[in-house]
């Protein structure tokens, strides 16, 4: 069924995704779609904000980057169509030229739905969702991060710059940038990766029925827990211990184009290799 209701979300610093939004939104209205915009993006007149509707969007249309991307999957349960703006873009479906082709075909329900897990992570009595992965390091500069990672009977010890665990969604974010492996979209697991390590660490893949537990040996410096992007906390006391799960919670794409998943394993490659 074609939707209803459209939320629209876009970088509002950036003009050419605002003059994009405001395309798209009238683009919808002119079908009879009712269009709200996320209160940190600024609506064109006559299109209201969602804090002044009492209505859910059934889609979030999000314009920007992989950033943008995020944000729009941390503040929306429902799918999110993905309009690729921005220099490196690996979680976006359509670009600017595809966009009323797009919203053509929204109207005509020509369109399916990809979902993949998130993961969770509970800290300090607290609980975040991740699309893409959780960053752990030290809040103080320069200061290495020492850890011991449980997986059931099998334990490691970590000392690097960083930890990453990743979804499979995430594995070519930086997971991939500190030399992670590509995993193909629909496996349903988790990677480990080591920043800089100070001995050689190889990536760990896990399947999505293990719980990662990791005690931070801090060293009386304070870790920094950053998710999708976003730092959530930067005084986790020392001797912290994370517990990191696939969550029941999916990240949601309306998608045009079959196989997604090849074409975003080989857009990651195409961007590796052109750094090699």
């Amino acid at each position: 069924m074609p939707p209803q209701a459209v939320g629209v979300l876009y970088r509002p610093d950036h003009p050419e995704a605002r003059r994009l939004a405001y395309d798209i939104a009238a683009m919808l209205k002119a079908h009879g779609v009712r269009v709200f915009f996320d209160p940190e993006s600024p609506p064109p007149p006559g299109f209201p904000s969602l804090t002044e509707v009492s209505i859910s969007p059934e889609i979030v249309i999000a314009v920007g980057g992989d950033g943008t991307i995020l944000r729009c999957l941390r503040r929306y349960d429902v799918p999110i169509l993905a309009v690729m703006l921005g220099h490196r873009c690996l979680l976006g479906e359509v670009v600017p030229g595809e966009v009323r082709e797009a919203v053509e075909r929204l109207i005509a329900d020509d369109y399916y739905i990809e979902e993949f897990r998130k993961l969770r992570v509970l800290v300090a009595e607290q609980s975040f969702l991740a699309a893409n992965e959780v960053v752990i390091c030290s809040s103080r500069h320069f200061r290495m991060l020492w850890a011991d990672v449980k997986l059931g009977e099998l334990r490691y010890r970590i000392a690097s710059d960083a930890i990453i665990v990743a979804t499979s969604l995430g594995s070519t974010a930086h997971a991939l940038s500190a030399g992670g492996p590509v995993i193909y979209p629909d496996l349903d697991c988790l990677v480990i990766v080591a920043v800089c390590p100070l001995e050689k660490t190889p990536a760990l893949v896990i399947p999505s029925n293990q719980e990662i537990v990791i005690d931070i040996d801090g060293r009386d410096y304070p870790v920094t827990l950053i998710v999708d992007g976003e730092i959530v906390s930067r005084e986790l006391p020392s001797h912290t211990e994370l517990r990191i799960r696939m969550a029941r919670k999916t990240s949601k794409f309306v998608r045009f184009k079959r196989p997604p998943s090849l074409r975003r394993i080989g857009q990651a490659l195409v961007t590796l290799s052109a750094h090699l």
